[in-house]
């Protein structure tokens, strides 16, 4: 799954493991997330958004899969 996690963790000047404890989660699970071969729950996004400053979307492009039975994000754009 193709998100923008490293991108912002490094521009955040954290590591792995700062990220991890910060949001509550491991490091392991940190590096799965970054490469994709993990999922993030919905709770866990929010959480690593807001440690980042930054949207779920914006870490995880649109119509990203975010798992919490399976939920899926999308932007709404209001006029």
């Amino acid at each position: 799954m193709e998100n923008n996690l490293k991108k912002y963790r490094k521009s955040s000047k954290l590591s792995l493991q700062e990220l991890a404890d910060m949001y509550g989660g491991t490091k392991s699970h940190c590096w799965a997330l970054e490469k994709g071969t993990s999922v993030p729950t919905l709770k866990t996004a929010y959480a690593i958004s807001k440690v980042l400053d930054k949207t779920v979307y914006a870490i995880w492009p649109d119509k990203t899969k975010v798992k919490d039975e399976t939920i899926i994000i999308r932007r709404v754009v209001f006029d």
